[in-house]
């Protein structure tokens, strides 16, 4: 007989970086991960490299994948980009992938490039929704 008590969750604080589960028999997968400095990254040769790497993906959100990306890539190209539209931009557009089932399949390509935005973006608050996709934190 198994317990079917009360499983709710109540975070008094941050739990950016946690995994939050209930339930029985879940199996979970959580990669901590290091950013580089955001001087040591190349925003736009690594946004590039992201488009590339998901060109052709989304399903029937591929339209909304691409201008996702040139949403990002406009407000990049201001002389100073709000990082948190950046991160947004950048959470849709790997939000449709991962809702056409195509971002596991992208994962191992797209996370170095990911993790560069990340620290670029600076701010766990922007990035975490983006690093959350890929399974992975910051450690």
């Amino acid at each position: 007989m198994s317990d079917t008590g009360d499983r709710s969750v109540k975070v008094g604080g941050n739990a950016t970086g946690s995994m939050i589960i209930t339930g029985d028999g879940n199996v979970a997968t959580l990669t901590a991960t290091q950013l580089p400095a955001a001087a040591d990254v190349d925003i736009n040769a690594v946004l590039a490299e992201l488009r590339i790497a998901l060109k052709g993906l989304g399903g029937a959100d591929g339209a909304k994948v691409a201008n996702a990306l040139n949403d990002t890539e406009t407000e990049l190209a201001k002389p100073e980009p709000d990082k948190a539209e950046v991160a947004d931009g950048l959470t849709r557009a790997l939000g449709y992938v991962k809702k056409a089932g195509e971002l596991s399949e992208q994962v191992e390509k797209i996370t170095p490039l990911v993790t560069k935005i990340a620290g670029w973006i600076g701010s766990a608050a922007h990035y975490g929704p983006l690093l959350a996709l890929l399974g992975l934190s910051v450690g």
